[in-house]
C-alpha cells in the first residue's frame, strides 16, 4: 500500500469483539474449475468479523493475516505493550513466531532471526519501566539493534 511516496507493508486492523457477520461470495465451483486460485475460497463465510476478515483475505487475495499472540494480554486486556523506540512513540505486539511494533517506524521481527534479547533497567527499584534490547543474528549495518524502551514492569513476567 501506498500513502504518498511511502510503502507501507503493514496494515493494523482493529474490530470490535463479538461482532457477527456473514459474508456470501458469488464464488461457484463452476468458477473455481476455470479459475484454481480460487480453491480456497468459501461460497459462505460465517462468524465473527476478526475471524471472517483474515479467512476472506487469504481466500481471495492470498494474504496471510498475522494475528496478536493470546497469551500476551495487559491488564487492560490488549494483545500488545505500549512502549518506545528511541524517541517513537508505538504499541508493540507478539505474534504467533515474530514480534511487530506498529507506529514509525514499524518494525516487523522473526522470532528465529533474534539472537538475544536483554532486559535492561530491572535491577533500579525506583524506576516502573524497564527497556528490551533485541539483538537479531544477522547483521543489518542500516538498523541498530533495536531497544524497546519505557516498557512497564508489570509486564516482565509476561515477557520473560
Amino acid at each position: 500500500v501506498l500513502l504518498g511516496k511511502t510503502a507501507n507493508h503493514f496494515i493494523l486492523l482493529q474490530f470490535k469483539k463479538d461482532v457477527k457477520i456473514e459474508v456470501k461470495t458469488k464464488v461457484k465451483p463452476e468458477n473455481v474449475k476455470a479459475n484454481p486460485a480460487l480453491a480456497e475460497v468459501k461460497e459462505d463465510y460465517e462468524g465473527e468479523s476478526h475471524e471472517v476478515f483474515p479467512e476472506v483475505m487469504h481466500g481471495f487475495a492470498g494474504i496471510n493475516i498475522l494475528l496478536p499472540s493470546t497469551e500476551i494480554k495487559t491488564k487492560e486486556g490488549l494483545h500488545c505493550i505500549k512502549c518506545n523506540l528511541k524517541t517513537h512513540p508505538g504499541w508493540l505486539y507478539f505474534i504467533r513466531k515474530s514480534m511487530l511494533f506498529i507506529q514509525k517506524p514499524t518494525i516487523y521481527i522473526k522470532f528465529d532471526e533474534v539472537a538475544q534479547i536483554e532486559f535492561q533497567r530491572l535491577n533500579v527499584t525506583v524506576n516502573k519501566l524497564f527497556d528490551m534490547k533485541v539483538t537479531l543474528s544477522r547483521t543489518d549495518k542500516k538498523m541498530a539493534p533495536p531497544t524497546f524502551v519505557g516498557i512497564e514492569r508489570d509486564h516482565l513476567d509476561q515477557l520473560a
